[in-house]
Formats: C-alpha cells, structure tokens, sequence
C-alpha cells in the first residue's frame, strides 16, 4: 500500500562563473513544495528542499557536500514508499549515459554537479519500499540536456554512496523537461509574473489535477486519477505545443515504468472541476529565453550547421567506400604473402596512423596500410579472448573492443568515437557520440526499453548488440532484462553462444572476479536468478524472452576484461557491492572522452599495471 511518501527538491537559481542565474527554478520549485506538503492523503510528502534564495530555511549555495549531507541524513531517516527527486537548474550531458544536474559552483569544479544516474542507482539502495511493495522512485529533471565541452571533463558526485545491492525491484518514473542534445526553457520575469520553468509549470498544473488530458476517467482501480501514464501524453504534447507557438522546439523525454494500480499522483471526487490550465499568454512569448543564449560558459562547443555537416560527410565517407573487413584482409595478406594471413582475430580500422597502441601480453599487432592506401589496418594475432586494444589518439588511449564478427573503425574526424563494421557491411554507431547526440535521431527514455528488445535479437551473431541492449536497459531501470540478456549469452535457453561481454556482466552480476590463465587476465562473474515477470499490460506487450526465469549462474567466464562503455566504468566506481579491486576500480577516476571509454595518460599507466598490458611503437614507416 502506498502510506508513505517523500520529496527531494533541489533547485539552484543563482551561479558562480558563466552560468545565467535562473530565478525560474525558485519560482517552480516552491510551488511544487506547496503541492507537495498538503494535507490530503494525495500528497502529505514528506519534503527535503533544498533552494538558494534567500529565505530563512534555505541556503546561500547549493554544493555536493551540503546535497551529500542532507539527502543522506533524509533518505535514512525516513520509511518511503515513494520518493520523488525534482531537479530545476541548469543541466549538462556527456553521453546518453553521462548526464549531470550543476549545482552552484560546477563553471569553475568539475565535481560540484550530481551524476545523475549514479544518484539514480544510489537512491535504488535506499529504504524505498518493502516486501509487500515495490516501492516507487520518481525522478523530474527541469535543466538543460545540451552537449559542449563543458561536458566532457566534467565528473560530477553520485552522492549516494553505499556497499548495499541496488533493490532492482523499485519501478521508475522519470519525466525529463527535454531530449538527450538539448534545452530547457525559462519563462522571464514580466511586470509582477515571477520567472518559472516551463516544463514545471505544465507538470504541476496536472499533478493539481487541472488539465483533463491527464486525468484517467474510465480504466483505473482508483479513478478519476491523474495517472503517470495520461500524464506523460499530456506532457509530450502540451509542452511541445507551448514551445512551437513562440517558435521553439522543446521536446519532453519521458519513461513511465510505475505499474497500476497504484501509479497515480492526484486522487480526484466527481465531478472533475471543469478546468484545463494555460499558460499562453502572448504577453510571455518576449520573455522565452533558452538557458544556452543567457547561460552556456565560452568554452562549450557551438553547435554550428558547418561543424554538424562536415562530420555527417567523415560518417558518409566511411560508408561510400567501406574499408576492409577482416576476411577481406586476410585474403588480402594472403596475396601479399604474408604467412599471418590466417592468425588475425580481429581488425581495428582507422583514417590515422597510431603512434602507439597498447596490448596484453602474448598478443601483437600488425599495422598496415589498407587496400586502398588512405587507411590502416591494425590486425591482432593470439586474441582469443576478447581483451581489448588501446590506441593513442589526441592525447587520449581509446579503449577498442574486440567483438566477434564486427570490425571497429575510428577516425581524425570523429575523434572518441568508435564505429562498428559488420561482415554484411552494415554499419553500428552505439559508440558515436555524433550519432547519439548530434544525430537525426536522440535516444529517448520512453524507447529506450523497445529498442534494447528489439537490438537483442541477433546478439548471438553480434554480441554487442547485447551490451548496448543492457546499457538501454540500465537507463530505463530494467535490470531483469539485463540479466536475461546475460543469461542468453551464457548458454542458457534456447541459444548455445558462450560469448557473454565484460560490459553486459558488469550491469547485472552479483559478483566479478579476475584471475590469471595462461599468462593472461580473464574475468569471471556471478549470474543472479530472475523471476519470471508477472503479468501487465506494459509486460504482455513484450517478447516472452523479455519475461522468462532464470536460475542464477555462477563462474560465467567473460568476453573482455573491462568496459568499453565509459558508462561501465563509472558504474564499477559507485556499485561498491561488486568488490572490485581499487587498482582496476580506480581506473575510471581517469577517463576522459564520452561514451567510448579513453584513458588519460594516469589512466593507461594504471591499466597496464593492472592488466599486465604492454605499450607498442608504431613503426613511422608505415
């Protein structure tokens, strides 16, 4: 039964350095607190704000230590079937999985922001919930999604830290004010209007239970109610209508994964006041500002058409003329006669000669110039299992992967990024930032789970078809699904593959180990048992290879040694329950780059040390 619930509000409205104050946040932020501690048995939260104006019962700055502090103390204190975090400031993202809430201080503290989902896998840990419910975590984010350089260094806190096992049974609301690559906006202050948040605004407005499009009138246990369901259809489309009419585009991102019955907000008696909230005024439309125009430090990247383009034409590049695949390079090594030609097991392609490349012992490299002589082909002899090949780009070591039946590809002109090459010549771009955050297409929460559904199919072909399936179960909080991934991949049900990636283990493993065999590090993890789904109308709707049972699985051995994903590397520095060594752990303290995980050069020197990894000169020659 759902009895007791609580808010974390935290709202920054003022900045140091470049950052535009946002009196906005202030504004939404007290009128949501307002909703949130009435009386009636809809709400009754018990509220943890944190805001910096000026009041007597709230703070002159918002910092990780005083966020660390409070939420802690709040979350420990407290029995909570629901907890709702809200977050109006401005915003960042590195990667679909890097994305940070800035507090006061972030221009000038790469540390002062809170890594949003390490806190989302803090608050899984929590007291939320019991064995006879679920427990619910809702998250609303009213800041920024933008992409720059700003992002890229910056690491933020996860704030929650804890050696306890996330309570993967918690069901996830998270309504984010707009896409993955873009902006929020700030309505202005006009005559004795306060600023205020847009999206907030509109949010709060249902949740009052004033906007009939969010009201669920006929199916539900407990209706009329303002459900999370009718609430995210009316989000999607009121707050895209509100921006185009003052000709902006503000699209919401929006996962609703809190099951019936008891996925309501605001409980209404009959009859429904006959109300429907607006906020058009024209009056407004002058003082419609994005937070990027007022607010966004010199140093970001612009996002120029001229830059967008000439990137979209390095993509096109690659796949107007392919470059070799393994099998086409072999058969080309062997006409040279080279008698190599058939120990390759995997192939790195790039438009660049590598200085340096970084590999296992007992494994080497050959680089060559391709076929066409524009690329080179860094081609792996005695990599039989999986461990990855660093390569030196920009003052960074790019972590390669080594996935069967797929050639990697980098390039000058996408620098970070790793491409994937079928043997079909179909073309993977999970690792291009470009794509993913630039791209014609954002991922976006609500697909996230559809997508990761359908990407399985075939993973045993690709297998990392299967680590980008678990990275998009991670961000809609579907661990099971994660799970049954890796138990697929391990050999259970009907699929007789044994390649289960280091990345995909990591998400859903009670336990990883390394150990040395034949001279060489390989991983080993521990499968949990997955129940099988109950039945729902969201789950009904979906593969039965997404609902089965499974039993738990143990010394599974691992395709890889460590993540690809920077994601997965900031995952083993937060999930303390895995007990990871610090001397591998402590590696992700120095990445640098977004998705695909490079190393600085602190980095590398720890890598090599903790997985017997050696460094190799390019001959120049070449």
């Amino acid at each position: 039964m759902l009895e007791d619930k609580a808010m974390i509000i935290i709202a920054v409205s003022k900045y140091a350095g470049a950052y535009a104050s946002l009196p906005g946040a202030i504004t939404s932020a007290r009128r949501l607190r307002e909703w949130a501690e009435q009386a009636d048995e809809d709400c009754n939260y018990k509220v943890l704000y944190l805001a910096d104006h000026d009041d007597d019962d709230v703070y002159k700055k918002i910092d990780v230590q005083l966020v660390r502090e409070k939420v802690t103390e709040f979350v420990n204190n407290n029995f909570i079937d629901r907890l709702v975090v809200y977050f109006a400031g401005h915003g960042i993202v590195r990667s679909a999985g890097d994305q940070f809430w800035l507090l006061t201080n972030a221009a000038n503290d790469q540390r002062e922001g809170i890594n949003v989902e390490a806190f989302r896998r803090g608050l899984l840990k929590c007291n939320i919930g019991n064995a006879d419910f679920a427990g619910q975590l809702c998250i609303i984010g009213d800041a920024c999604r933008n992409t720059g350089r700003d992002a890229i260094e910056f690491y933020g806190d996860p704030i929650l830290t804890s050696t306890a096992n996330m309570n993967r049974r918690i069901q996830l609301d998270r309504f984010l004010s707009t896409g993955l690559g873009d902006y929020s906006f700030q309505i202005n202050q006009i005559g004795s209007q306060s600023a205020y948040c847009l999206f907030s605004e509109v949010t709060l407005s249902a949740l009052r239970g004033e906007v009939k499009e969010a009201i669920d009138t006929e199916d539900h246990r407990f209706k009329p109610v303002v459900t999370n369901h009718k609430l995210a259809e009316y989000l999607e489309k009121e707050v895209r209508s509100r921006a185009a009419a003052i000709g902006e585009d503000m699209e919401p991102d929006l996962l609703t994964g809190i099951r019936p019955p008891h996925n309501f907000y605001k409980k209404l008696k009959e009859p429904i006041p006959d109300v429907i909230a607006s906020l058009q005024d024209r009056q407004l439309a002058t003082a419609i500002r994005m937070a990027i125009h007022d607010s966004r430090p010199r140093s970001s990247n612009e996002r120029l058409t001229a830059v967008q383009e000439g990137l979209k034409q390095t993509l096109l590049g690659w796949q107007g003329g392919p470059p070799i695949s393994l099998s086409e390079f072999r058969q080309y090594q062997y006409l040279l006669g080279n008698g190599n030609y058939d120990y390759y097991d995997f192939l790195t392609v790039s438009d660049f000669r590598p200085n340096f490349v970084a590999v296992p012992h007992g494994s080497r490299v050959d680089v060559v110039q391709g076929r066409w002589r524009l690329e080179f082909c860094i081609a792996g002899i005695n990599w039989y299992d999986g461990s990855p090949i660093l390569i030196h780009q920009d003052e960074q070591w790019i972590i390669i992967p080594n996935y069967p039946n797929v050639d990697t590809v980098v390039s000058r002109n996408l620098p970070g990024d790793i491409l994937f090459l079928r043997e079909n010549g179909i073309w993977d771009t999970y690792l291009s930032d470009f794509s993913n955050l630039v791209g014609s297409v954002p991922l976006r929460a609500a697909d996230a789970q559809k997508f990761a559904d359908r990407i399985r199919v075939g993973k045993e072909e690709y297998p990392h078809q299967a680590v980008t399936a678990g990275y998009l179960y991670e961000f809609s909080n579907d661990y099971d699904n994660i799970a049954r991934t890796a138990h697929y991949m391990a050999g259970d049900g009907f699929s007789r593959v044994r390649v289960v990636p280091f990345d995909l283990a990591l998400l859903c493993a009670d336990k990883i180990w390394w150990r040395k065999e034949n001279g060489r590090f390989v991983a080993y993890a521990n499968l949990p048992a997955i129940e099988r789904s109950q039945p729902s109308e969201q789950e009904d709707n979906r593969p039965y290879y997404t609902r089965r049972e499974f039993e738990a699985r143990k010394n599974v051995r691992l395709w890889g040694i460590a993540p690809i994903f920077s994601q997965g590397w900031n995952f083993m520095q937060t999930e303390l329950y895995l007990d990871i060594p610090d001397e591998i752990r402590l590696i992700g303290e120095n990445m640098s780059g977004r998705s695909a995980a490079s190393l600085t050069d602190k980095g590398l020197r720890m890598f090599l040390e903790a997985f017997d990894y050696r460094v190799v000169e390019i001959d120049p020659n070449i």
